[in-house]
C-alpha cells in the first residue's frame, strides 16, 4: 500500500470514529434534554406545592389574626367590663362615705349581709327584723 491509501484509510478510519463520538454525544445530550425536562417538572411541581403551601399558610395567618383580633376585643371588652365594674364600686363606696359623714354610721359586709356600723354600738338590721348586737364588729 502506498502511503497515500494508507492516509486515506487512516483518515477515513479517523471519520469513523468521529461520527461514533457524534453519535455517543447526541445519544448523551439527547439524555440530557431528557432528563433536564424531567427535572424541570418536578421544581415545577414542587412550585406549584410551594404556592399552596404558602397559600395555606397565609389562610393560617389570617386565620390567626381574626382569632387574635377576636380575642384582643374580648380582652377589651372585659377590661372595659372590669374598669366600670371598679368605677361604679367606687361611686358606691364614695355615696357610702357621704352617708357616714352626713349620718354617722358606714355599711360593710359582714358574712353576705349589710352591717350598719353607729359610732359607739353594732347592729345588723335585715330588711324584716333587728337581729341584735355583733359581737365580732
Amino acid at each position: 500500500m502506498s502511503e497515500k491509501e494508507e492516509k486515506e484509510e487512516a483518515g477515513e478510519t479517523r471519520m469513523q470514529e468521529i461520527e461514533n463520538e457524534l453519535k455517543d454525544l447526541k445519544l448523551k445530550c439527547s439524555d440530557l434534554e431528557a432528563e433536564l425536562k424531567k427535572e424541570k417538572l418536578e421544581v415545577l411541581a414542587a412550585k406549584e406545592l410551594i404556592s399552596l403551601d404558602t397559600l395555606f399558610s397565609l389562610e393560617f395567618l389570617g386565620a390567626w389574626v381574626f382569632v387574635l383580633w377576636c380575642s384582643d376585643v374580648l380582652v377589651c371588652s372585659f377590661v372595659l367590663g372590669v374598669l366600670v365594674l371598679v368605677l361604679v364600686l367606687g361611686v358606691v363606696r364614695l355615696i357610702f362615705l357621704n352617708l357616714k359623714l352626713e349620718f354617722g354610721f358606714t355599711f360593710f359586709m359582714c358574712s353576705g349581709r349589710f352591717v350598719f356600723r353607729f359610732p359607739n354600738e353594732c347592729h345588723l338590721r335585715s330588711a324584716s327584723r333587728d337581729l341584735g348586737p355583733i359581737s365580732n364588729c
